[in-house]
């Protein structure tokens, strides 16, 4: 090959690469829909004290941004692990509900489609984080998560779930 046609085929090869590169970083980064809650005034200060103290990683997964931008919100990897703060208590939740601990917080647990539903209880607002996947595999995210959730949210002073 002449000098002319290796650097055309160099240039193809080189913007090719980086096509792949942007549509790659642009399907990555592409933005997660979270429906933010209506949380008090009082909740949304907690969630956004919580926000600061997100992991990044999240069991190995990169944090994405959510739509619309909330204080509220936050969402990790593909599928996502998606995180709302400031929630409704859940329905099902009652005084005899079985919750499990992960790093002395406290998870009522619920199966959606896709995967799991938990929901971080007993403290100042109500965290709901929805993890794909199996039961076994939806666990890891909440052990990464419980050291924010302990020191953003205070735990309930009436005790209740």
């Amino acid at each position: 090959m002449s000098g002319g046609r290796w650097r055309i085929a160099a240039v193809f090869v080189g913007g090719t690469l980086a096509i792949g590169v942007a549509a790659y970083a642009l399907f990555h980064s592409a933005v997660v829909p979270v429906d933010p809650p209506e949380a008090s005034t009082e909740q949304t200060a907690t969630c956004r004290d919580l926000q600061t103290l997100l992991p990044d990683p999240l069991d190995g997964r990169p944090s994405r941004q959510t739509g619309p931008l909330s204080p509220l919100t936050a969402a990790w990897g593909d599928p996502p692990v998606v995180l709302r703060c400031g929630v409704p208590r859940p329905a099902a939740l009652t005084l005899t509900s079985q919750l499990f601990q992960a790093n002395g917080v406290s998870w009522f647990a619920e199966q959606v489609p896709g995967g799991w539903r938990f929901t971080a209880t007993g403290r100042k607002a109500y965290v709901e984080v929805t993890v794909p996947g199996t039961q076994d595999q939806a666990s890891a995210p909440l052990i990464d998560l419980a050291p924010a959730v302990s020191n953003a949210l205070p735990v309930r002073a009436d005790g209740r779930p």
